[in-house]
């Protein structure tokens, strides 16, 4: 599989779809897994502590990439990309098994890990091979990172503001 050029494209796309289809998944059957009382080997966990589950996820996989697309370019992408993977697999593993919350944290840890150094990882690699577009996506992923992260402050400010 050639990583640089044109040919990256089908690999790294392919990668892409896997990625966000598992991520998907999880996402919309987490909250159920987690929260709903009579769900059969669900975790029953109620819905403040799925709240705080979700938060720690979300944190962590949109504040890493703000930091992790200086990794993948001293690194490279590819290796990059393949420790993203290594990490995301290593969270989805850790939540199969975790039946209590510290156990369950480290699992969401890792999957937000992994996920937030898989996005500039695979942007970077695909972008490489882009022209001059390559800046401009760049700040279009930063700052869509950094919306995310700083709308969960945001709100919870207006919230409270009278």
């Amino acid at each position: 599989m050639k990583i640089s050029g044109k040919s990256s494209f089908i690999p790294a796309l392919s990668i892409q779809f896997l990625e966000r289809l598992a991520y998907t998944i999880v996402l919309i059957q987490l909250p159920i897994y987690l929260a709903q009382k009579d769900v059969e080997k669900g975790l029953a966990w109620g819905q403040e502590t799925k709240g705080w589950i979700f938060f720690v996820w979300a944190f962590i996989q949109n504040t890493i990439p703000i930091f992790a697309g200086i990794l993948a370019d001293k690194i490279s992408q590819k290796k990059s990309l393949v420790i993203s993977l290594l990490i995301v697999a290593f969270g989805y593993l850790l939540l199969l098994f975790a039946k209590t919350l510290p156990l369950f944290l480290i699992g969401i840890f890792f999957l937000g890990l992994g996920s937030g150094i898989f996005k500039p990882s695979l942007q970077g690699l695909i972008s490489s091979s882009q022209s001059e577009r390559t800046t401009i996506w760049a700040f279009y992923i930063f700052t869509t990172n950094l919306a995310f992260l700083l709308a969960g402050v945001l709100s919870k400010v207006l919230k409270d503001f009278d």
